[in-house]
């Protein structure tokens, strides 16, 4: 009979590879639900913004609605011409007199754009030629470029 007390046999899984793997395994779950919740509240920030703007467009197509609306009656239903019309209306401006002119109006969406208007008078209506929403803020370039230095 032989002593091997001295000898380890290696039979098996150690208990200290078993925690690596499972602090591992936490690490990286703790990892993945953090990035997830930084992506929830990324996309709802994003959601609350995209329906403020929705919101505020909205708005804005309801008065240039309102303001088509009393020109279209002073001109068609009341027969003004379009100068009177333009004169009655707050903002609205008679771009051309010739053949009757068009009408030219714009409603602030926010405070870098704007629903511009423009209309037409026809025979016993107004023709919508235009109505956009353009871009009217301050555009700055961005020149610098980012660049690591190597420091």
């Amino acid at each position: 009979m032989s002593d091997n007390s001295g000898e380890r046999r290696g039979f098996g899984v150690n208990v200290g590879s078993a925690s690596i793997v499972m602090i591992f395994a936490v690490l990286c779950l703790v990892v993945l639900a953090t990035l997830t919740l930084l992506s929830a509240n990324s996309e709802q920030k994003l959601a609350a913004r995209s329906a403020q703007a929705v919101s505020d467009y909205y708005a804005a197509d309801a008065q240039a609605l309102d303001i088509y609306a009393a020109l279209h009656r002073s001109i068609v239903e009341q027969g003004n011409t379009p100068a009177q019309a333009a004169r009655e209306t707050d903002g609205v401006q008679l771009l051309s007199a010739a053949q009757g002119g068009f009408l030219s109006y714009a409603v602030d969406i926010d405070g870098q754009q704007q629903l511009q208007v423009l209309l037409e008078p026809a025979a016993e209506r107004l023709e919508v030629v235009a109505w956009q929403a353009v871009t009217v803020g301050e555009w700055e370039v961005d020149t610098y470029l980012h660049v690591w230095s190597g420091d």
